[in-house]
């Protein structure tokens, strides 16, 4: 912690710090057409923003359904492949593949602000970690994309055992750093799964909103670049 005791910095990772190289529904469209599928691109952004809706967040879940390990975060992408492309028999061998080619580090990019961002915390010795609903896949990222070392920098859900807004995705992460609730700042794009669920929780949190769409939220920030701001 700095002498002021600013709060730790806390980002999310997927849509936060970084998003996939190419528009996830080409990657799936290519994947598709070679396993033989004939699902149209709209047709592929259609089921994959309802089935990711579904699956993967926090309002449509009860609390057994944010349970999170390396094996149900697998199931659920595996599950969400089977939605998209419902017209392959066996839709298992095209999950393996999707599922390995986002394991790469290529297959993901950072969004323009994040360099500056963390360039300027670690200037001025400011603590910022990554946890995210998301499986171990990340640590390999995270070590590429942001030259992570440390173990304890980075948190998976997949770790934990739980997702993103349950309030024991955050309440072990702070065990696992000794800190008290009011000193972590949560950085993310999702306003239930970042902003509200860390709230809950007790932790600062900000809404990550670069595309402007939340004008009229009051804790939403355009930029990583306006971080600064809140640690002062």
């Amino acid at each position: 912690m700095t002498e002021n005791h600013s709060p730790i910095v806390v980002f999310d990772a997927a849509g936060t710090l970084i998003r996939p190289a190419a528009v996830a529904v080409e990657t799936y469209f290519e994947f598709g057409r070679r396993a033989g599928s004939l699902v149209t691109r709209d047709q592929i952004a259609l089921r994959f923003s309802e089935a990711r809706e579904r699956l993967f967040t926090g309002d449509h879940q009860s609390s057994q359904e944010m349970r999170s390990s390396e094996t149900i975060e697998a199931t659920l992408w595996r599950q969400l492949v089977h939605f998209v492309f419902d017209d392959l028999n066996d839709s298992e061998r095209l999950f393996r593949e999707l599922w390995a080619y986002y394991a790469r580090p290529n297959a993901w990019v950072l969004f323009d602000d994040v360099k500056l961002c963390l360039t300027q915390l670690d200037s001025a010795k400011h603590p910022w970690i990554v946890a995210s609903n998301f499986d171990r896949r990340l640590r390999v990222i995270c070590r590429e994309l942001l030259n992570i070392s440390s173990e304890n920098q980075i948190f998976c859900s997949s770790e934990i055992g739980w997702r993103k807004p349950h309030i024991k995705f955050f309440q072990s992460i702070q065990k696992t750093l000794s800190r008290s609730a009011g000193e972590f700042l949560m950085i993310g794009d999702h306003p239930v799964d970042d902003v509200k669920g860390a709230r809950r929780a007790g932790w600062q949190a900000r809404l990550l909103d670069r595309s402007r769409q939340q004008l009229g939220q009051p804790l939403a920030i355009h930029s990583l670049g306006e971080i600064s701001q809140h640690l002062e």
